[in-house]
């Protein structure tokens, strides 16, 4: 398989997998957060006895991390990607703005 070359960047994706790449994400991410919202629940039900353990505050902190993450996700996803950037990352509809705020967020969540 050739690989293409554009503006000096070596592109080891075809277009059909770039597509694939920036789609699951924002397949995947609905299941991620209806999983953290489950346990987040589960625990809050069972507060008096659940918040007492070490273990449940480790996986209440852990879940809702992973919920914020999701749903950072699913708002910015490959939309906050600059358009100049097509080539790289399909469905890049943002502007350097949006990829700076989307940058400054997710290391907190990941």
């Amino acid at each position: 398989m050739s690989s293409q070359v554009i503006y000096g960047f070596e592109l080891i994706y075809t277009e059909r997998q770039q597509r694939i790449l920036g789609i699951l994400p924002l397949l995947v991410a609905p299941l991620s957060v209806a999983g953290s919202s489950l346990i987040i629940f589960a625990i809050h039900k069972e507060r008096q006895t659940a918040l007492k353990s070490v273990y449940h505050r480790l996986v209440l902190g852990v879940s809702c991390m992973d919920w914020l993450g999701s749903i950072s996700l699913i708002v910015f996803g490959p939309w906050a990607v600059p358009k100049e950037a097509e080539y790289f990352v399909a469905g890049a509809r943002g502007s350097f703005t949006t990829c700076e705020v989307s940058g400054f967020f997710f290391p907190f969540f990941f």
